[in-house]
């Protein structure tokens, strides 16, 4: 049993760690509109299905993730949003739909990334965090709208002063 933890926590660290090196920063850090995108709000592909883990969808595609704001009353520095996102594309919880499950207005997301796709086509991720809930919307590079979110996840708390 310890063998298979301590197999799985390597697995997750090098990961992770893969993932860290795929975030950059803007050098113009601008925050978005609150709310959802006009175009997310529209979008009608809903089937209901949940599927998994959104970090597992980005992460098959993922070759660099833009970082082109962060909230630094949620992420003091830097590194405690690169360490955020490399933990949100490996972490096996959370939910992505193709529709919108809440209902509320958000206000301006804590975090906005620009994903670059491994066949260098872009996408835009904005994450709403707000413990203990934690909410994101990914528009792909195939114009496809995902809905996601995460109920009181521990892997996902941003420490109050970064790691």
């Amino acid at each position: 049993m310890i063998r298979r933890l301590a197999a799985v926590a390597l697995v997750w660290f090098g990961v992770s760690a893969a993932a860290a090196d795929a975030v950059r920063f803007a050098t113009l850090q601008q925050p978005p509109p609150p709310d959802l995108p006009r175009e997310a709000r529209r979008w009608s592909a809903a089937d209901g299905r949940d599927r998994g883990p959104l970090g597992a969808l980005i992460s098959a595609r993922l070759r660099t993730l833009e970082v082109t704001w962060w909230d630094p009353k949620v992420f003091v520095k830097p590194a405690t949003v690169r360490d955020y996102l490399a933990r949100l594309l490996v972490v096996p919880g959370g939910s992505t739909l193709t529709h919108q499950p809440w209902s509320q207005m958000l206000p301006v997301p804590s975090l906005a990334a620009e994903i670059v796709e491994t066949d260098g086509r872009r996408g835009r991720l904005l994450l709403w965090h707000q413990q203990p809930s934690i909410y994101a919307v990914w528009h792909d590079a195939d114009d496809r709208w995902w809905f996601a979110f995460w109920l009181d996840d521990p892997d996902l708390r941003v420490p109050a002063d970064g790691p």
